[in-house]
């Protein structure tokens, strides 16, 4: 395994569902746990790859109540990015589900970033490789967390470090789980 570098977000402040009503967010969500998961809000859709479906434009209002209800801890990126909805539906439409070996939450962000933005999914395997590019890029405008607790109104948060085996095994571990549901 390679060494893993740090990733701080920092000046995170709340986040209301008002902040996401318009703009471009990466979510992350269960920041404390491993793997988090990803999906995008855009234009209060939300989009995201499971274990167990792929999730195109769907309505973001039963996604904020769960992460709400459940207390789930997460980080919402804002990015400076406009595309049209069609362009990001795009970037889903070739995955079915999140599969070991082969596709992750991520693999359809990383097409998206690197169709719309030109960011190279080269030497991007996890959200914590990403971020410092979307860093360089310029395309972070404000980070928001929701959940998370913190002694003042702005802080800064380490992102969890995590191997594929892990990512996969969760993969595997949801999959079983819907199963036999």
């Amino acid at each position: 395994m390679s060494l893993m570098s740090k990733v701080v977000l920092k000046d995170i402040v709340p986040c209301r569902k008002a902040d996401l009503m318009s703009g471009f967010h990466l979510i992350l969500f269960h920041v404390n746990r491993v793997p988090p998961h990803l999906g995008i809000v855009y234009k209060q859709k939300y989009y995201s790859l499971t274990a167990s479906e792929c999730q195109i434009g769907i309505d973001f209002d039963p996604i904020w109540r769960l992460i709400r209800s459940k207390k789930i801890e997460t980080i919402v990126i804002k990015i400076d990015s406009a595309p049209s909805q069609e362009f990001i539906s795009a970037a889903y439409q070739s995955y079915e589900v999140a599969k070991p070996n082969q596709y992750t939450c991520l693999s359809p962000i990383k097409d998206y970033f690197n169709e719309y933005h030109h960011i190279s999914p080269e030497g991007i395997q996890f959200v914590f490789d990403l971020i410092p590019k979307l860093y360089e890029s310029n395309l972070i405008d404000e980070v928001r967390q929701i959940n998370l607790t913190s002694e003042s109104n702005e802080f800064s948060f380490e992102l969890l470090t995590y191997t594929m085996s892990e990512i996969y095994s969760r993969i595997q571990e949801l999959q079983h789980e819907t199963l036999h549901v």
